[in-house]
């Protein structure tokens, strides 16, 4: 495999298989993976192909970029939605309340 399908194939793990774009949560296994293929691929463009899962794709890169204090390798394609997603991001990190009524919240819709 490519350095651009392994790097998409790191985080369609978690973010869609384990509905990590849902919850807003983050495999640190995974980023640091997605850190490590980012050094061997340029990150932003590696998702081009990917029409349908771009968007978790790049907010995943973003949460990444965040998480890992901004390092060149991680750039992304800014975008509003990706915008929306690091700001509820942010809010559920910093707030268990919050985070633990969302969980409910969405584990129940994603049942249903």
């Amino acid at each position: 495999m490519s350095f651009d399908n392994q790097l998409a194939l790191s985080i369609i793990a978690t973010q869609i298989n384990d509905h990590g774009f849902y919850f807003k949560n983050i495999a640190l296994r995974n980023a640091y993976d997605v850190f490590l293929l980012s050094k061997k691929t340029v990150a932003k463009n590696a998702f081009n192909k990917f029409i349908n899962l771009k968007n978790p794709l790049n907010c995943f890169l973003a949460t990444c970029y965040e998480v890992f204090n901004k390092p060149k390798s991680l750039k992304y394609v800014n975008s509003k939605d990706i915008e929306a997603y690091l700001k509820s991001f942010n809010q559920l990190l910093a707030d268990e309340k919050l985070r633990n009524k969302s969980y409910r919240k969405i584990k129940k819709t994603l049942f249903i």
